[in-house]
């Protein structure tokens, strides 16, 4: 919850993002889980999914809306 706490102090209360924080939370206890299990593979395909879809969220807090082209965000 301090990821929660920290947020809400930068940009104040989110429902997104503490949607988005409780489905990180869960998807970190599937991966506890599986490896207390001695399932790899599980392991490694959750945290995969996580990775593939929390990859994007860091850049819309990086990049502004006013100033949202690729050029500006560094895509190409």
């Amino acid at each position: 919850m301090l990821a929660i706490s920290w947020l809400d102090s930068v940009a104040g209360p989110d429902p997104v993002t503490g949607a988005n924080l409780e489905h990180s939370n869960q998807q970190h206890q599937e991966i506890v889980d599986a490896i207390l299990r001695g399932d790899a593979d599980g392991a490694y395909q959750v945290a995969l999914d996580h990775l593939q879809g929390t990859a994007s969220l860091p850049h819309g807090f990086l990049v502004s809306p006013e100033d949202s082209s690729p050029a500006a965000s560094g895509d190409s």
